[in-house]
């Protein structure tokens, strides 16, 4: 027998049509996959609120069982179940953004205290993936956030507003402890807001004088001493000097004040410090052929 007549289409189709049922004689349903499946919507419909409320009495009655069940169906189906969540939320992405709005507005306050009690335990890998995630996606935040702040333009200036005008002090007070940890970017800002007055290159980077430091080993250039470090405009920006990798050196505040905005070729072999090693090293950083900079040009 592969075919069957439904009980309530009346239709002659093939067994597949057909749900299994062991108790029947045939050991299938008398109607049809379709027709059954239209008198459960109709059912549910008629039958709403009280399919609900017993849904959320068994739930409360078998939360743990419910659950136990849940997270081993999800480790042996990982692969499908989030193929299968993925194409559902690309289809239906208008359910999806209403039913999360309507959640939020609903739990809103457990939802902010659960994610603030979060973050709390999980902060430093959070700020980690976010970093991580930003580096990987640059072109496609940046969107987001000009589209955001395009659509909520009126709103964001009325907050900021309100923000700094109630949080003058704290803003002061973490300004002033970022500057305490942050002193050599504060410097980087200062001496290019200094070098941009006088409409001169001012390129250089925290990165760059990290690198600078690096490549004379954390030491001045002038004596070679250990010392807290400046940043050294070999030819001062009184004289035109840039503040890029091609003008900037390391150097001690005793070396750096000793030069001030004296010509190095003048200055440095009568200094007390002198060496012709480290002379010779600082021309060749600066691309230096005797007294003129031969620069790369890009």
């Amino acid at each position: 027998m592969e075919n069957k007549i439904c009980s309530k289409c009346g239709k002659k189709l093939n067994l597949e049509m057909f749900s299994k049922k062991s108790v029947s004689k045939d050991k299938y349903q008398s109607k049809c996959k379709k027709c059954s499946a239209e008198d459960c919507r109709k059912y549910y419909t008629e039958h709403k609120k009280t399919i609900t409320e017993d849904r959320k009495d068994y739930y409360k009655e078998n939360k743990d069982m419910l659950a136990k069940k849940n997270k081993n169906y999800y480790e042996n189906n990982k692969e499908y179940v989030k193929d299968h969540n993925k194409k559902y939320q690309e289809n239906n992405k208008t359910i999806v953004a209403l039913r999360k709005k309507e959640h939020y507005e609903n739990n809103k306050k457990i939802l902010l205290k659960r994610q603030g009690e979060y973050y709390k335990t999980n902060k430093y890998e959070m700020l980690e993936k976010a970093k991580i995630y930003y580096k990987d996606n640059v072109e496609k935040m940046s969107l987001r956030h000009k589209k955001y702040y395009i659509a909520n333009k009126e709103t964001i200036k009325i907050s900021s507003r309100e923000y700094l005008e109630n949080n003058k002090e704290h803003r002061y007070k973490m300004s002033k402890v970022w500057r305490k940890n942050n002193r050599e970017k504060c410097n980087i800002s200062e001496q290019r807001r200094k070098s941009r007055k006088k409409c001169l290159p001012s390129t250089l980077t925290f990165e760059q004088w990290e690198k600078i430091k690096f490549d004379f080993d954390n030491r001045c250039a002038y004596c070679g001493k250990k010392l807290p470090l400046a940043q050294e405009h070999f030819l001062a920006l009184s004289k035109g000097g840039e503040y890029t990798t091609n003008n900037i050196i390391p150097s001690c505040r005793s070396c750096n004040s000793s030069k001030n905005t004296n010509d190095f070729f003048t200055w440095y072999p009568k200094y007390k410090y002198y060496s012709l090693k480290r002379e010779a090293k600082i021309l060749k950083y600066l691309k230096y052929d005797g007294n003129i900079q031969q620069l790369r040009i890009i």
